[in-house]
């Protein structure tokens, strides 16, 4: 979020790796900068359902924690005063 944030580091990249080739023009292509909420949503969404099924043929160790699998936090202490 925020094109007047990250639009210099875009052009940085775009000006400075490109002209050096340390990336790959596509990698650049993977950015996307938005100041619109709802559209933030749509790319995290469309980014998550495009990895869910990469996500299931990883090893057994690296698997997405199921939500039944995770405990609430435990309550903090009471600071003695």
């Amino acid at each position: 979020m925020g094109s007047d944030y990250w639009g210099g580091m875009l052009d940085w990249i775009r000006g400075s790796l490109l002209k050096q080739a340390a990336i790959d023009p596509a990698d650049v292509d993977l950015l996307r900068i938005t100041d619109d909420p709802a559209e933030a949503c749509q790319i995290i969404s469309a980014y998550v359902a495009g990895r869910r099924e990469a996500a299931t043929e990883t090893v057994p160790g690296t698997q997405p924690i199921k939500e039944h699998e995770v405990s609430p936090p435990a309550e903090p202490e009471q600071a003695e005063s």
